[in-house]
Parts: structure tokens; sequence; C-alpha cells
């Protein structure tokens, strides 16, 4: 049985209608920490700690936003840019058992981790060392990932989840699969492909699971829930 469960931090998501497949690396980056408010267009992704403390995903401002449980902002980061600690139509994020924040850098096709301060730790994707055709992790010097349907290569990342061994499950609406990492961001398994039958995906829209260990996956335009 693949092991996942809904933590006590809630990951939820805001709207998974209207896919976008954006430019890679356009624009002017900026410090990734951004101090003023930023108008939310498009929240996409949310999670809450556990001091009430909520994570959104802004896909058109290309940030994350923290609120405290009144909705008053207190941090913010990120900025359109390909290097580390930036993003690119940033989607689903979620928070692990130590409370870092796993954001789906969709328009990057990675991965990335950061710390509860918005400070970046790691991210992973197909050439994010150095552009190369083939999955990496990378901690410094990163760039944007390759779109593509490799083992861990992403074409429209959506959602995410974690387990509670701490894996990471990635939904893929380009690739009609959940592709499941460790902590690091190495691939542990996978599973889908584009089809109606069991097993199969179209548009995974989100990603769940409960306390028993499974997992559940909703799609888009096969209008149901799947459980595994």
């Amino acid at each position: 049985m693949r092991e996942c469960h809904k933590s006590k931090l809630l990951s939820l998501l805001v709207g998974f209608l209207g896919l976008v497949q954006p430019s890679v690396g356009m624009g002017t980056e900026v410090p990734h920490v951004v101090e003023q408010f930023m108008p939310a267009t498009k929240a996409f992704g949310v999670a809450v700690d556990g001091s009430g403390n909520s994570y959104v995903s802004l896909k058109d401002n290309d940030i994350v936003e923290v609120h405290d449980a009144r909705g008053d902002l207190l941090l913010s980061w990120g900025g359109q840019g390909s290097s580390e600690g930036f993003l690119s139509s940033p989607t689903g994020l979620v928070l692990d058992a130590d409370g870092n924040v796993l954001v789906a850098d969709s328009g990057n096709y990675r991965i990335q981790k950061f710390d509860s301060n918005g400070q970046f730790l790691m991210m992973w994707g197909w050439g994010v060392q150095d552009g190369s055709a083939a999955f990496q992790v990378c901690t410094t010097g990163c760039q944007s990932g390759l779109a593509g349907s490799g083992s861990g290569q992403f074409q429209v990342l959506r959602v995410l989840a974690v387990g509670a061994d701490g894996s990471i499950y990635a939904g893929d609406a380009g690739n009609d699969r959940i592709t499941r990492f460790d902590g690091s961001g190495a691939i542990l398994d996978e599973w889908g492909s584009a089809g109606t039958g069991p097993g199969e995906f179209a548009l995974v829209g989100n990603i769940d699971c409960d306390s028993q260990g499974n997992v559940l996956v909703a799609e888009a335009s096969n209008n149901r829930v799947q459980k595994f």
C-alpha cells in the first residue's frame, strides 16, 4: 500500500481549472522575498500550519503569501524567474511534517522546497542543475526544468500531497500520472496514464489521502475520484 495521509496540516486546492502553458524564464528577476502585498490573482493552492497560518500560491503573481489566522499578511516570497527561489505560475503547495513548504512550480517544470520563512532549500525536476535531459536535484545554481514525459518529469504539474512517511506525491495533468518522491527529491514510484479505465487519468485535478493511507485522485475530465 502506498502510505499517504491527510496530516494536521490542511492542504486544499482553490481552483484547478484553466490550464496555462506559461513561457519559461521570461521577465525580470527580483529579490525572491517580496515585502509588499500583491493583489491576489488566481489564488491556486492553500495549506494551513498548526498555528493557523495559511500559505497561498498566487499563480499569476508568481509568489507565495503567508497570512495569519485573521488574514493579515505576514510574508510573501517568489517573483517571476527561473533560478532558485523564483517562481513561474505556482500551482499546488503543501506543508511537510517539519513545516517546510513544497511548491509545484509549474511554469518551471519543477518542485521547490522552502522553509516556513520562504528561504530556498532545494528543488528537483529534469535539468534543474545543468540543463541535462535527466532527472536532477539541485540546491544551488539552479535553473528551470525541462518539460516532458520521462520518469519524474513534468508537463502540467498541478497538485502536491505529503504522506505519513514524508513522501511527496505530485499530480501531473499533462502526463496523466502521480509521481511519489522522498523528502530529498528522489523518485520512489509513479503510476497512471491517459485514459478512462481504472488507474488511468484525464486531467488530474487534486490529490488527498485518508487516515488508512489510501490516495484519492480527483480527475476533472473524467468527472470522478479514484482511490488507490
